[in-house]
């Protein structure tokens, strides 16, 4: 039997409310179930519960709460500076949780990171690596490539520690065309 894996929790969740939708209509069978991974868990750093230098509280115009709550209270700005930007020096972002910076994270890490950090909230951060892989030149001869797992330790107060991870998985047994009404 041939079989696609889809390992994002949100894909699987989409992939299976359409699954069983169109299996009700267009005769189709599949399932999901759990597979574990190699990962990483993005942890403190510190027991006294203290942050890098570069990762801070969001400024209250992109806290969740706030921009929400009230639009109108929000003050005019011309430049929504809230967001999350992966370049070729890092990730910036303002107002993201650290649930959503784990999904540029892992790509830089070589494996899925999920936030176990216990922090929640908006953030605004600041992640500056050099990597051969995020420049353009492709040349990493004489480079000071600076580790993720450094990077993330040293800036952010964080650590990236290796875990098994139960990820739901996908198995599309059978699907068919929906037939003409």
């Amino acid at each position: 039997m041939q079989y696609s894996k889809f390992y994002s929790g949100h894909v699987a969740s989409v992939l299976t409310l359409t699954l069983n939708t169109q299996a009700c209509t267009a005769g189709g069978a599949g399932e999901v179930f759990g597979e574990t991974i190699n990962g990483f868990a993005l942890v403190p750093a510190h027991r006294d519960g203290r942050l890098g230098p570069q990762l801070k509280p969001a400024p209250p115009e992109c806290q969740p709460s706030q921009a929400s709550a009230n639009p109108a209270a929000a003050p005019k700005a011309t430049v929504n500076r809230c967001g999350l930007l992966l370049g070729a020096n890092g990730i910036q972002a303002v107002g993201v949780t650290l649930d959503n910076f784990v999904q540029p994270l892992s790509g830089l890490a070589g494996g899925l990171v999920v936030n176990r950090t216990g922090l929640t909230g908006a953030y605004e951060l600041r992640l500056d690596i050099e990597s051969p892989d995020l420049r353009a030149t492709g040349d990493a001869s004489g480079a000071d490539t600076r580790n993720v797992f450094t990077a993330v330790r040293e800036q952010l107060g964080l650590k990236l520690e290796p875990e098994k991870i139960l990820v739901p998985v996908l198995v599309v047994d059978a699907i068919q065309r929906p037939s003409e009404n």
